[in-house]
Protein backbone atom coordinates (compact mmCIF):
# COMPACT_ATOMS: atom_id res chain seq x y z
CA UNK A 1 0.00 0.00 0.00
CA UNK A 2 1.19 3.19 -0.80
CA UNK A 3 1.82 5.84 1.82
CA UNK A 4 -0.59 8.65 2.44
CA UNK A 5 -3.04 6.82 0.28
CA UNK A 6 -6.76 6.53 1.02
CA UNK A 7 -10.51 8.62 0.74
CA UNK A 8 -10.22 11.39 2.25
CA UNK A 9 -13.49 12.64 2.02
CA UNK A 10 -13.99 16.76 0.88
CA UNK A 11 -16.72 18.56 -1.06
CA UNK A 12 -14.64 17.93 -4.08
CA UNK A 13 -14.78 14.34 -3.42
CA UNK A 14 -17.85 12.78 -4.70
CA UNK A 15 -19.68 9.35 -2.52
CA UNK A 16 -18.83 7.50 -5.78
CA UNK A 17 -15.68 8.53 -6.08
CA UNK A 18 -15.22 7.46 -2.45
CA UNK A 19 -16.28 4.28 -2.70
CA UNK A 20 -14.12 3.34 -5.56
CA UNK A 21 -11.31 4.23 -3.92
CA UNK A 22 -12.17 1.66 -0.33
CA UNK A 23 -12.85 -0.92 -3.42
CA UNK A 24 -9.29 -0.59 -4.94
CA UNK A 25 -8.23 -0.24 -1.10
CA UNK A 26 -9.96 -3.93 -0.43
CA UNK A 27 -8.34 -5.73 -4.18
CA UNK A 28 -4.74 -4.10 -3.01
CA UNK A 29 -5.38 -5.37 0.38
CA UNK A 30 -6.91 -8.95 -0.89
CA UNK A 31 -5.12 -12.65 -1.15
CA UNK A 32 -3.92 -12.76 -4.77
CA UNK A 33 -6.28 -14.74 -6.70
CA UNK A 34 -9.22 -13.10 -4.69
CA UNK A 35 -9.87 -9.65 -7.18
CA UNK A 36 -12.52 -10.69 -8.96
CA UNK A 37 -14.25 -12.52 -6.23
CA UNK A 38 -13.87 -9.01 -4.56
CA UNK A 39 -15.25 -7.19 -7.61
CA UNK A 40 -18.34 -9.37 -7.88
CA UNK A 41 -19.78 -8.26 -4.47
CA UNK A 42 -19.74 -4.99 -6.41
CA UNK A 43 -21.14 -5.03 -9.78
CA UNK A 44 -22.49 -1.18 -9.45
CA UNK A 45 -18.82 -0.10 -9.05
CA UNK A 46 -17.38 -1.78 -11.70
CA UNK A 47 -17.34 1.10 -14.42
CA UNK A 48 -15.42 3.57 -16.72
CA UNK A 49 -14.73 5.52 -13.56
CA UNK A 50 -13.15 2.46 -11.31
CA UNK A 51 -10.78 1.73 -14.44
CA UNK A 52 -9.93 5.26 -14.42
CA UNK A 53 -9.37 5.70 -10.47
CA UNK A 54 -7.07 2.31 -10.85
CA UNK A 55 -4.95 3.67 -13.54
CA UNK A 56 -4.27 6.99 -11.32
CA UNK A 57 -3.34 4.99 -8.68
CA UNK A 58 -0.84 3.12 -10.18
CA UNK A 59 0.54 6.29 -11.59
CA UNK A 60 1.23 7.24 -8.12
CA UNK A 61 2.80 3.58 -7.45
CA UNK A 62 5.14 3.95 -10.18
CA UNK A 63 5.88 7.57 -8.49
CA UNK A 64 6.82 5.74 -5.30
CA UNK A 65 8.37 3.04 -7.19
CA UNK A 66 6.23 0.34 -6.48
CA UNK A 67 6.18 -0.57 -9.67
CA UNK A 68 4.95 -4.31 -9.06
CA UNK A 69 1.41 -2.70 -7.59
CA UNK A 70 1.41 -0.07 -10.75
CA UNK A 71 1.86 -3.10 -12.63
CA UNK A 72 -0.66 -4.92 -10.96
CA UNK A 73 -3.62 -2.57 -11.35
CA UNK A 74 -2.58 -1.60 -14.79
CA UNK A 75 -3.21 -5.15 -15.94
CA UNK A 76 -6.34 -5.51 -13.90
CA UNK A 77 -7.91 -2.01 -15.33
CA UNK A 78 -7.08 -3.69 -18.80
CA UNK A 79 -8.88 -6.71 -18.28
CA UNK A 80 -11.83 -4.99 -16.72
CA UNK A 81 -12.10 -2.58 -19.31
CA UNK A 82 -11.83 -4.80 -22.32
CA UNK A 83 -13.71 -7.79 -20.29
CA UNK A 84 -16.32 -5.82 -17.94
CA UNK A 85 -17.02 -2.50 -19.59
CA UNK A 86 -16.54 -3.34 -23.14
CA UNK A 87 -13.48 -2.55 -25.48
CA UNK A 88 -15.26 0.42 -27.07
CA UNK A 89 -15.70 2.05 -24.03
CA UNK A 90 -19.03 2.45 -23.63
CA UNK A 91 -20.90 3.29 -21.20
CA UNK A 92 -19.33 5.74 -19.52
CA UNK A 93 -21.18 5.69 -16.03
CA UNK A 94 -22.15 8.73 -14.46
CA UNK A 95 -19.97 12.33 -15.28
CA UNK A 96 -16.35 10.39 -15.28
CA UNK A 97 -13.95 10.23 -18.69
CA UNK A 98 -11.52 8.50 -19.43
CA UNK A 99 -8.47 10.09 -20.14
CA UNK A 100 -6.73 9.76 -23.69
CA UNK A 101 -4.24 6.38 -23.58
CA UNK A 102 -1.49 7.98 -24.95
CA UNK A 103 -1.25 10.47 -21.54
CA UNK A 104 -1.53 7.92 -18.95
CA UNK A 105 1.62 6.30 -20.83
CA UNK A 106 4.14 9.47 -21.00
CA UNK A 107 2.42 10.30 -17.09
CA UNK A 108 3.52 6.87 -16.31
CA UNK A 109 7.71 7.84 -17.78
CA UNK A 110 7.63 11.16 -16.28
CA UNK A 111 6.77 10.01 -12.55
CA UNK A 112 9.25 6.97 -12.82
CA UNK A 113 11.96 9.39 -14.55
CA UNK A 114 11.42 13.25 -14.77
CA UNK A 115 14.91 14.19 -15.97
CA UNK A 116 14.52 11.91 -19.07
CA UNK A 117 12.59 14.16 -21.30
CA UNK A 118 13.86 12.59 -24.50
CA UNK A 119 11.65 9.33 -23.88
CA UNK A 120 9.03 11.14 -23.60
CA UNK A 121 9.76 13.18 -26.68
CA UNK A 122 10.43 9.88 -28.45
CA UNK A 123 6.72 8.33 -27.26
CA UNK A 124 4.82 12.00 -28.82
CA UNK A 125 6.89 11.47 -32.12
CA UNK A 126 5.97 8.53 -32.64
CA UNK A 127 2.48 9.27 -31.64
CA UNK A 128 2.32 12.41 -33.19
CA UNK A 129 -0.70 12.01 -34.88
CA UNK A 130 -2.63 10.99 -31.73
CA UNK A 131 -2.25 14.96 -30.43
CA UNK A 132 -5.17 16.32 -31.86
CA UNK A 133 -8.56 17.68 -31.46
CA UNK A 134 -9.82 14.55 -30.65
CA UNK A 135 -7.45 14.38 -27.74
CA UNK A 136 -7.62 18.01 -26.53
CA UNK A 137 -11.51 17.68 -26.06
CA UNK A 138 -11.05 14.19 -24.51
CA UNK A 139 -8.28 15.46 -22.08
CA UNK A 140 -10.36 18.81 -21.07
CA UNK A 141 -12.84 16.74 -20.54
CA UNK A 142 -11.09 14.06 -18.45
CA UNK A 143 -9.74 17.38 -15.97
CA UNK A 144 -13.12 18.59 -15.60
CA UNK A 145 -15.50 16.13 -14.99
CA UNK A 146 -12.64 13.46 -13.19
CA UNK A 147 -9.18 14.64 -12.62
CA UNK A 148 -10.97 17.74 -10.54
CA UNK A 149 -13.14 15.79 -8.66
CA UNK A 150 -10.58 13.04 -7.56
CA UNK A 151 -8.89 12.36 -4.02
CA UNK A 152 -7.09 15.59 -3.30
CA UNK A 153 -3.66 13.96 -2.45
CA UNK A 154 -4.00 11.68 -5.50
CA UNK A 155 -5.12 14.91 -8.14
CA UNK A 156 -2.51 17.14 -6.79
CA UNK A 157 0.04 14.28 -7.62
CA UNK A 158 -1.35 14.18 -11.23
CA UNK A 159 -1.21 17.66 -11.49
CA UNK A 160 2.67 18.18 -10.84
CA UNK A 161 3.33 15.50 -13.46
CA UNK A 162 0.69 17.06 -16.13
CA UNK A 163 2.79 20.64 -15.76
CA UNK A 164 5.73 18.22 -16.52
CA UNK A 165 3.58 16.94 -19.64
CA UNK A 166 2.61 20.02 -20.73
CA UNK A 167 6.21 21.62 -20.43
CA UNK A 168 7.30 18.78 -22.76
CA UNK A 169 4.69 19.55 -25.08
CA UNK A 170 4.94 23.19 -25.48
CA UNK A 171 8.67 22.94 -26.64
CA UNK A 172 7.50 19.86 -28.75
CA UNK A 173 8.36 20.53 -32.58
CA UNK A 174 6.31 17.72 -33.93
CA UNK A 175 2.87 17.17 -34.73
CA UNK A 176 0.14 20.27 -34.96
CA UNK A 177 1.72 23.12 -33.17
CA UNK A 178 -1.45 24.89 -32.62
CA UNK A 179 -3.29 21.80 -31.38
CA UNK A 180 0.01 20.67 -29.40
CA UNK A 181 -0.23 24.88 -27.47
CA UNK A 182 -4.05 24.23 -26.68
CA UNK A 183 -3.05 20.46 -24.95
CA UNK A 184 -0.54 22.60 -22.95
CA UNK A 185 -2.52 25.01 -21.63
CA UNK A 186 -5.70 23.02 -21.19
CA UNK A 187 -3.48 21.05 -19.12
CA UNK A 188 -1.45 23.57 -16.89
CA UNK A 189 -4.63 25.95 -16.15
CA UNK A 190 -6.45 22.55 -15.16
CA UNK A 191 -2.76 21.72 -13.08
CA UNK A 192 -3.09 25.98 -11.51
CA UNK A 193 -6.88 24.93 -10.37
CA UNK A 194 -6.26 21.82 -9.05
CA UNK A 195 -3.19 23.44 -6.75
CA UNK A 196 -5.37 26.31 -6.01
CA UNK A 197 -8.19 24.06 -4.37
CA UNK A 198 -5.52 21.61 -2.36
CA UNK A 199 -4.06 24.61 -1.08
CA UNK A 200 -6.93 25.90 0.19
CA UNK A 201 -8.24 23.09 1.61
CA UNK A 202 -4.89 22.35 3.56
CA UNK A 203 -4.81 25.68 4.79
CA UNK A 204 -8.77 24.99 5.98
CA UNK A 205 -7.10 21.98 7.67
CA UNK A 206 -4.37 23.60 9.41
CA UNK A 207 -7.30 26.37 10.95
CA UNK A 208 -9.52 23.80 11.99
Amino acid sequence: MAKGFGPKKTPQTTKRQTAYFKLIQKILQCPRGKELKILRKHPDLVDVGLVEMMEMVATIFVAQRDSLGAEFLIDLADFLYSSYIGADGSPVTGTFVKAPALLWEVLRIISLNPSDPQTVDLILATNCDELNEDFWRQFCLWIDYTLLKSEPKLKKAIALFLISFCKMLWLFPLGNRAINLEIAIAGLEGSAKILRLTHKCGCKSKAI
